[in-house]
């Protein structure tokens, strides 16, 4: 009589808690679905699209060429056959003067120090222009920043409107280029700010400016400002991209100026005082 007691408090409970079970399978069903419903949405959110400089098309300052040969840019493919021309030319020069000591010493001494100097004087020059040419190549061109932003800007309908087609460039234009390999020069070095990371170039390169667009019929002006970093796309591969590009629109009429963000956040806009962000 025991067990049977025993055995149906058992069978009691077990269905009570198989009940239990079933009322809050649905509750753990709901929040799952939720979950992975709020996962989805968290993965799927679109990202804002990137901006790459266009240095071919906008660089207005230096030669630059379109176009691919075998899939490699063509700008490519010239800047590092001249270097490579460039540096081809210094070493034959190198080892006329070393191996052709023979020749050397048949010329009277005269002779010998002017073609010196003239083969020096012109290695040092194609040195030089091939050193220049290296670090612009690796640096952020200000000039093609710079017709990109107004390209860019004048694409918006609103600052057509209120600059017009076609306005002038104001006579006031700043930037500042940070990052990259920087020379260790003397004032640099007294004054506190070069450290080891400048020497290897470690420190991540980024080009800020701000100018001013202006209507010559109304007086409307448009204050641009812009910040292009260099960023890493893979191995030894790198891109400029536009991190930020707002304008602000002022009318001599009105009092308040209202600014427009066309690449980036609010919080990424340079100097966001003088543009009441």
């Amino acid at each position: 009589m025991i067990n049977q007691t025993g055995f149906a408090s058992a069978l009691a409970s077990r269905t009570a808690l198989r009940h239990s079970a079933l009322r809050m399978l649905p509750v753990r069903r709901d929040c799952f679905t939720l979950f992975s419903c709020r996962r989805c949405f968290s993965f799927s959110r679109a990202r804002a699209p990137r901006v790459n400089l266009e240095e071919v098309r906008f660089d207005k300052q230096s030669a630059r060429y379109a176009g691919t040969v075998f899939g490699v840019p063509t700008d490519a493919v010239v800047f590092y056959a001249k270097v490579g021309a460039a540096v081809v030319g210094v070493l034959i020069v190198f080892c006329i003067f070393v191996k052709g000591y023979g020749i050397l010493a048949r010329l009277n001494l005269g002779t010998v120090a002017r073609l010196g100097f003239t083969s020096g004087f012109l290695s040092c020059m194609v040195l030089n222009a091939v050193f220049i040419g290296i670090a612009r190549r690796f640096r952020i061109s200000p000039n093609a920043v710079y017709n990109q932003s107004i390209a860019i800007v004048m694409q918006n309908e609103k600052v057509v409107q209120h600059l017009g087609p076609h306005p002038r460039t104001g006579d006031f234009k700043a930037y500042c280029q940070t990052g990259g390999f920087r020379l260790p020069l003397i004032r640099r070095i007294r004054s506190g700010s070069y450290e080891l990371s400048d020497l290897l170039g470690l420190k991540p390169q980024k080009l800020q400016m701000m100018f001013v667009l202006r209507n010559q019929a109304n007086g409307g002006e448009g204050f641009v400002t812009c910040e292009v970093r260099r960023e890493t796309t893979g191995f030894l591969s790198s891109a400029n991209t536009f991190r930020s590009l707002a304008v602000t629109l002022t009318d001599p009429s009105r009092s308040s100026a209202r600014t427009i963000v066309l690449i980036g956040k609010p919080e990424d806009v340079v100097y966001r005082g003088l543009m009441n962000l």
